[in-house]
């Protein structure tokens, strides 16, 4: 039985007690957080999964899990490599930053020039959003402005402080963190949204953290995805005894949204083989549709790049 506890009020993320001891963190849009991520109270010590896109929005999470728990954070893991679950990983320079071999080396060779062409951009972005805001008549308008200029400054803030921070622990396919109340289980597969993607499983709890191997009534990011491994993947877990999946993305999801996201990545592939196979071109790639079944799904605007992406690797496959 599942004690709740009052949870507290937060600037980048809300939090969900899953289970004794077990909080996800969902990503509050526009504060600085950008993705999911969330805490385990492994008896003695505290493990978090993922370091979100700002230090600030890592630090407060890690002072309310240490405050709800009563335990040290002693491990956190990187599930993938990308900004938004990992640039706040100076939080835990103090601590055993997990990651597989690939993450640790991903992170290393992107991350800095990245943050350096991002600082470079940085002035001139924040000019012409504050011109968009300024010139808006359109009350909508000018209150979507306002919140993007919101969190422009929330991230801006972070560069002058900002240290890439690599994991300092690595493993190949699995590692289990032994714990006096349970145990967590850090499992890859191989790479489906990117080119290494580790998932936390908790079988005491029959709970997955999916990082971005799971979107929930959400658009997949394929930009960086290789979408038949993540079949591969999807179906894999569907295999374990889970039934909370957090996603990267978000509200909590059940074994059906699990299987929602296998069936995009098997719709998109099937939409963009057929137009190949029909001698559609790239421009073509503009008329292809978002699938009926998807059209609710929050972030339509990333479809055209998956479908560019996808179009351009079997093109070259």
């Amino acid at each position: 039985m599942t004690t709740t506890k009052t949870l507290p009020s937060a600037k980048h993320f809300t939090l969900q007690q899953l289970a004794d001891g077990v909080y996800a963190a969902y990503v509050k849009e526009h504060m600085g957080a950008f993705s999911n991520g969330g805490f385990v109270d492994l008896g003695e010590s505290v493990l978090v999964i993922d370091a979100f896109l700002t230090p600030q929005a890592a630090q407060e999470l890690r002072d309310i899990a240490e405050a709800i728990t009563g335990h040290p954070v002693r491990h956190m893991v990187n599930t993938h490599w990308h900004g938004d679950h990992v640039r706040g990983n100076q939080v835990y320079a103090d601590v055993a930053i997990i990651a597989t071999d690939t993450t640790k080396n991903l992170i290393a060779e992107h991350l800095p020039p990245r943050i350096e062409a991002i600082r470079a951009q940085a002035p001139a972005q924040l000019k012409a959003l504050q011109e968009q805001f300024d010139n808006a008549t359109d009350e909508a308008q000018k209150a979507a402005f306002a919140v993007e200029l919101a969190q422009f400054h929330e991230i801006d803030s972070t560069f002058h402080t900002l240290q890439i921070t690599v994991p300092n622990v690595t493993f190949e396919n699995k590692m289990t963190l032994h714990g006096t109340r349970r145990s967590a289980e850090l499992i890859t597969l191989g790479g489906g949204h990117s080119p290494s993607d580790i998932f936390v499983y908790l079988p005491q709890d029959k709970i997955i953290f999916m990082g971005d191997l799971l979107f929930v009534n959400n658009q997949l990011a394929c930009w960086n995805a290789n979408e038949r491994e993540w079949v591969q993947i999807l179906e894999q877990i569907e295999a374990f005894d889970a039934v909370q999946f957090v996603p990267g993305h978000g509200p909590l999801g059940t074994l059906e949204d699990v299987r929602a996201n296998k069936q995009y990545l098997l719709d998109l592939l099937q939409l963009v083989e057929a137009h190949i196979a029909d001698g559609g071109t790239e421009a073509g790639l503009a008329d292809l549709k978002v699938p009926a079944a998807y059209e609710a799904w929050e972030f339509g605007s990333i479809f055209p790049g998956n479908v560019q992406k996808l179009y351009a690797q079997l093109k070259n496959s």
